[in-house]
Formats: C-alpha cells, structure tokens, sequence
C-alpha cells in the first residue's frame, strides 16, 4: 500500500529534526568528554566503538582500517540518528499527542539502545553499565528525543 502524501511530506521535518538531535546529542557528548571529571572515555555507548561493532554484525561488514571504522561510525551514527527520527512523526500521528509521541519516542530510543548494544555490541547488559554512562545515555536520548520533536514541530508548523 502507497504511503499518502501527507505523511511523504512530514517525513523532511522529521528527519531534519534526526539530524539537529544527532547533532545536539554529539555535541553533549564533546562537552561531557572535555568537562566531566574522572571518566576514564567512555561517557555513552553511543560514542564508542560498540556502534561499529553493532553494525558491522547487521551488515556483515567488518572494518579493516580505522578509517573504515570511523567513517562506519559516522554513518551509522548520522544515519540512524536521522532516519529514526520517522518513528516520531509516525507516533506523533498515531498517539495525536505532541507530548505522549516524545516520551514514547525517548522510551523506545532508549531500550533500544539498552538492547542492541548489549545483543549486538557486545556491552554488559544496562543493569551493569557504570552509573555515569547510564545517566549520560539517558540524558542524551532524552536531548536527542526533545530536540527531535521541537525542530520537527517547527518545521511543520512553517
């Protein structure tokens, strides 16, 4: 069945919001590695190379050079942070609710991150991740799931 044109034409706002929450999340992330105290690098597991190691299982693909790994990275990373974005304008479609469709999108963002990385990624499971990368991927999805749902809305409303 053809997708209908309305929802064709929400897709560019949806995305473009994928693309500023990728871009705020990155830059948390920059901010926490330069500025937070006693870490020893890892501050998310969407900063590492778990997200390459995930992916290169998806696509049985492994990297040779770190060149390859890192341009994997940013693939996956822009990509995915991008294109995910589409579920929230489905959500927002289906629950009729600005504010319902951002707290489920954060929820789904996030157990999806807390069960590929573990299944793919080969991380611990959530229940053992450190505190502070628990919290930091939560308040980055958290960012990533607001912004998502502000700039999509604004773009909309234009």
């Amino acid at each position: 069945m053809p997708l209908r044109a309305s929802r064709r034409r929400t897709w560019p706002a949806a995305v473009t919001g994928g693309v500023a929450g990728t871009a705020a999340m990155t830059a948390t992330l920059a901010v926490h590695t330069r500025f937070w105290p006693g870490l020893d690098g890892l501050i998310d597991y969407d900063a590492t190379d778990h997200v390459t190691t995930a992916a290169s299982k998806v696509i049985r693909w492994t990297p040779r050079t770190p060149a390859q790994q890192r341009t994997l990275f940013e693939v996956v990373h822009w990509g995915y942070g991008s294109a995910v974005a589409i579920q929230y304008d489905e959500l927002r479609r289906l629950l009729g609710s600005e504010r319902r469709a951002t707290v489920v999108f954060f929820l789904v963002c996030q157990a999806t991150a807390m069960t590929l990385f573990p299944v793919l990624g080969e991380t611990p499971p959530p229940w053992r991740w450190r505190r502070n990368v628990l919290l930091s991927s939560l308040g980055e999805h958290a960012l990533y799931a607001a912004t998502v749902a502000l700039v999509s809305r604004r773009l909309r409303t234009r």
